[in-house]
């Protein structure tokens, strides 16, 4: 029987650490996960941010060349041509930095999707072997179980047994028990009745 228990304790032992496997494999894809997906928030957050500025810059400057619309010509001129080369210059960066951006998006990603493949193919691996072993000590363990089963079930009859004398010796035992209850009940109760008697004697007599 300790040898079962000790096998059925190795059982559970392995279903935990099948389990816990699975669970910390799980918890480490989330995590890897939330990582790539913080990288890729600081990445958009910076784009975003330099993208406003960007376009702050952009329209500022179309803010001055409105004001500027008003002042002479040669002015005017001079101000349309510096603008332009300076929007020219930000369009350029902007689209620089789009593609510079969007190609470090799509290489997280796919990073992201590298690993995640991998930790599927080392959990299987893992799981299919604890899982093989777990089987053999299952068969291992029906046997045991089947043999401990017959041995219980002679015990339960043996029990079965005990309990049906038990009970008769119970019923003996309570019945001369409650004649005696009885039995003592009867002479206190008289004895209580003569006591009452004497009391009301005694105050007649008072």
């Amino acid at each position: 029987k300790s040898d079962l228990e000790e096998k059925s304790g190795e059982i559970s032992r392995l279903h935990s650490k099948v389990e816990e496997l699975s669970l910390n494999n799980e918890y480490q894809l989330r995590l890897r996960d939330m990582n790539y997906k913080e990288k890729i928030k600081e990445v958009s957050d910076k784009f975003m941010t330099e993208l406003k500025n960007d376009a702050d810059r952009y329209a500022q400057l179309m803010s001055e060349k409105k004001e500027m619309e008003g002042d002479y010509e040669e002015r005017l001129v001079a101000l349309q041509s510096k603008h332009s080369d300076e929007f020219k210059e930000l369009e350029s960066g902007y689209n620089a930095k789009i593609n510079t951006e969007v190609h470090r998006f799509e290489q997280l990603v796919s990073e992201r999707e590298e690993q995640n493949r991998k930790w599927d193919e080392e959990n299987q691996a893992l799981v299919d072997s604890h899982t093989e072993f777990l089987q053999e000590l299952t068969e291992e363990y029906d046997k045991k179980v089947e043999s401990e089963q017959s041995l219980q079930k002679q015990l339960s009859i043996e029990k079965d047994t005990m309990v049906s004398k038990f009970n008769v010796t119970k019923d003996l035992v309570e019945d001369d028990a409650e004649f005696e209850v009885e039995e003592l009940k009867g002479k206190y109760e008289g004895k209580l009745n003569a006591e009452r008697k004497a009391t009301l004697r005694l105050r007649g007599e008072n």
